[in-house]
């Protein structure tokens, strides 16, 4: 199941109730034509039945059960009954990976369905994936139980070099045995020990003792780890770690105060993250609130370089500047965040061409205000904001800089896309002072529900392995200015791609080929999008042309 764009999807779902004499009344709902998929699995080069493939509807609806077959003896499937859409299909599989695919697993692939359609040839080649097994100890030999086992693939890149992928986390159970399985075959290192998670150098407090990170053999240094060679459909077993003595976790206390009256600031909101290596930046922050007393307590840490800032906020207008803090072999206590009060914007949302700033979906809209100024450390100022009735809106506590707004894609609302921000009637950035009040913005909002369907077609060669197309559309706008709302879509395995909510008028349709190894240049393509009618377009890539261009 691939990774992109499913981690910021909101699940939703369609509750409905129809009376008996309404349902006798209401007219019979329009079906579509439904349409299949078949294709063919292969494992080591051979036909492979019982392997279940799964149709996975790409839709921010959960839909379930899924549409799913299983392979007959001669490895074909058949899937049914498909609503037109798009879909990735691939086979489930726990012990199976992709033949030739550095990456665990067995790859799905991206299909969008035409009404009625049956597409045929959709194959995957499989093989079986490979095994480690061993046991986690501590420096007296003895088993560690619970502890999460981390394994890092090295994956050697074009350029000669070497890169780390991190594999899903596995625990070890009561005999401090751990065991991953399906893998690709490749080089491994194995890690335990260290916070649970990676980023946020904490673990939960839930009894167990904790361990610096150890590498098998029983090194501190990945440098020194020794690597595993996996061939495909091999066991490398007895892999080892041995953790040295047990350290301890440590917490940090502090309190918010208003550093103009300096009295302290009851449930504000902060975020608290650990500092990157040599630098200023905030990586995976997480956010908090003081209490009653605007005192905080948390706990659980390693040791580490970490900061903390209070986040705009519209509840109280405040935000500060960014605290470091470092914890080495005891507690932290007397961490103090200075909040001063922020900027604030406020104004109305309207929706283009409408003349009502109230339509009835925009107070369901909602935006983030991202201020930065230049030189700053590069933390998260973002505040969201929700509209009103009569589409008004406030937000608070904002730094000083360069204000940026952004939609926030929900659910149930999509097609509506940000044109421009406006302030006293003429588009121009929002640069805020410190603490400085801005009023008359105007957020102006288009909304498309038209579609556009395309097809690519590749000449001159044939992508590289793992690189997949993506489509990104901007219109053009009509008084020449910088290019409207964005839209994006990936292609598909069979070179289709469809881009929703749409405007009516002149677009710009950018192909590019992303995650190959050789850089493909973008081609542009221009297209007008009519209003309720079919718009298909075929968009040539020429991939013999970049071969030339070099």
């Amino acid at each position: 199941m691939p990774a992109l764009g499913r981690g910021a999807f909101l699940l939703g779902f369609l509750l409905f109730s129809v009376a008996a004499g309404a349902q006798a009344q209401s007219p019979p709902k329009e079906s579509k034509a439904t349409g299949s998929v078949a294709g063919r699995v292969t494992v080591d080069g051979k036909p492979k039945s019982g392997i279940e493939i799964t149709a996975q509807p790409q839709s921010r609806v959960v839909v379930k059960p899924w549409p799913r077959a299983t392979t007959d003896e001669d490895g074909r499937f058949l899937l049914t009954g498909l609503e037109p859409g798009p879909y990735w299909v691939g086979p489930q599989s726990r012990i199976h990976v992709s033949a030739g695919r550095a990456r665990q697993g067995a790859a799905s692939k991206d299909l969008i369905l035409a009404e009625g359609e049956a597409v045929v040839g959709i194959d995957f080649a499989l093989e079986t994936g490979g095994i480690i097994t061993g046991r986690v100890t501590d420096a007296e030999g003895r088993p560690v139980v619970a502890e999460l086992v981390t394994l890092t693939q090295i994956i050697e890149t074009e350029r000669g070099g070497a890169s780390g992928h991190y594999r899903p986390s596995v625990k070890t159970d009561n005999s401090g045995v751990y065991r991953f399985y399906a893998l690709p075959a490749g080089r491994y290192i194995l890690s335990a020990g260290g916070p649970s998670d990676m980023f946020a150098r904490r673990r939960p407090d839930d009894g167990r003792p904790a361990y610096s990170r150890a590498f098998h053999p029983g090194v501190t240094d990945e440098a020194q780890a020794k690597v595993i060679e996996l061939a495909a459909g091999t066991e490398a077993a007895n892999v080892e770690i041995k953790l040295g003595p047990q350290i301890r976790l440590h917490a940090i206390a502090g309190r918010l105060i208003d550093a103009e009256t300096g009295r302290v600031v009851p449930n504000g909101l902060f975020i608290f993250g650990p500092l990157g290596e040599g630098s200023s930046r905030v990586t995976a922050g997480t956010a908090h609130r003081s209490d009653d007393k605007g005192e905080f307590r948390i706990e659980g840490f390693m040791p580490g370089r970490f900061a903390a800032f209070a986040r705009p906020d519209d509840q109280s207008g405040f935000y500060s500047e960014p605290v470091t803090i470092v914890v080495s072999e005891e507690d932290v206590s007397g961490v103090e965040l200075k909040l001063l009060r922020g900027a604030s914007i406020s104004g109305r949302a309207v929706i283009e061409r409408t003349g009502d700033p109230a339509p009835a979906k925009l107070p369901q809209l909602s935006v983030s205000v991202s201020p930065s100024a230049p030189g700053a450390p590069l933390l998260d100022y973002s505040a969201g904001v929700r509209f009103g009735a009569d589409g008004s809106f406030l937000i608070r506590g904002l730094p000083g800089g360069k204000a940026r707004f952004h939609l926030i894609s929900e659910f149930g609302m999509e097609g509506f896309s940000l044109l421009r921000v406006e302030r006293g009637g003429v588009e121009r950035g929002i640069d805020l002072a410190s603490n400085e009040q801005v009023t008359d913005v105007r957020l102006v909002f288009a909304y498309g529900a038209e579609i556009v369907r395309g097809q690519i077609k590749v000449e001159g060669g044939a992508l590289p392995k793992g690189a997949f197309m993506m489509v990104a559309s901007r219109r053009i706008r009509p008084d020449g200015a910088d290019r409207g709302p964005f839209a994006a879509a990936k292609v598909d395995s069979r070179g289709h791609f469809t881009l929703e909510g749409m405007t009516v008028g002149d677009h710009e349709l950018t192909l590019s080929v992303e995650n190959a190894s050789m850089p493909t240049p973008p081609t542009r393509h221009l297209i007008n999008v009519a209003k309720g009618k079919e718009n298909n377009v075929i968009l040539t890539l020429n991939l013999g042309a970049k071969a030339d261009s070099r």
